[in-house]
């Protein structure tokens, strides 16, 4: 058994969409036989890693195979590495477990009344252990005529870093950041934006001066 489960991490280590539950190759394997099938349902490690989307016409429930890794990967830490603001409500159950959270902010999901942090904070539990925090703009998802991109549908996000006391890592791409309050125990932060196509400037001095003991920045496009 423990021969047949590092065969499948390897797999899934080397499967460049293995994070994309169900729908990854690597996952075919365990449908072999009964015995790998159980074996693989019994190692929590290898379904620790997993998004946590919509699929669409997949069941009545379009979480239910999320709900379903969620379970698999239980008790194990989780590091979600696709998650979606409608998606967040499936975490109920297993926010104290999930240390690293890539949240997508798609067009779709802006309203005015969105907020990141109010977001995470509707689920019990979720911001408050958190080491790792990325959110994610509209990388893979430019209109093939950016000039035309106009900046009021650009994401605009603010975080209050009470909500945030363990966060360390902290990297954000294709979204303009705005940070109330500081966050004294981030360590790391990494920034990519879309200036070039918005017109619209990141308060970079106002950013770090709410990451007081941040040791490492890396910036790519944060600015104009």
């Amino acid at each position: 058994a423990e021969i047949l489960e590092f065969v499948f991490m390897h797999l899934k280590l080397s499967d460049p969409n293995s994070d994309a539950g169900f729908d990854a190759e690597w996952i075919k394997v365990t449908w072999v036989c009964g015995r790998w099938r159980q074996i693989a349902l019994q190692c929590s490690a290898l379904w620790a890693v997993t998004a946590v989307m919509e699929r669409p016409g997949a069941s009545s429930d379009p979480f239910d195979a999320a709900r379903t890794l969620l379970e698999r990967a239980s008790p194990r830490p989780l590091t979600l590495v696709a998650v979606t603001p409608p998606a967040l409500q499936v975490l109920r159950p297993h926010a104290h477990r999930v240390r690293s959270l890539t949240l997508q902010i798609r067009p779709w999901h802006l309203t005015s009344e969105f907020s990141t942090t109010q977001a995470i904070q509707a689920v019990p539990n979720l911001g408050t252990i958190l080491t790792r925090l990325l959110l994610s703009g509209y990388k893979g998802h430019l209109p093939w005529h950016p000039e035309r991109y106009q900046a009021p549908e650009f994401p605009s996000v603010t975080l209050h870093a009470n909500a945030f006391p363990h966060l360390r890592f902290l990297e954000v791409e294709d979204v303009a950041l705005d940070i109330v309050g500081q966050m004294i125990n981030l360590e790391i932060f990494r920034g990519a934006g879309l200036s070039e196509i918005t017109g619209r400037e990141q308060d970079l001095k106002g950013i770090l001066k709410a990451m007081p003991n941040v040791r490492c920045i890396d910036l790519d496009n944060f600015i104009p």
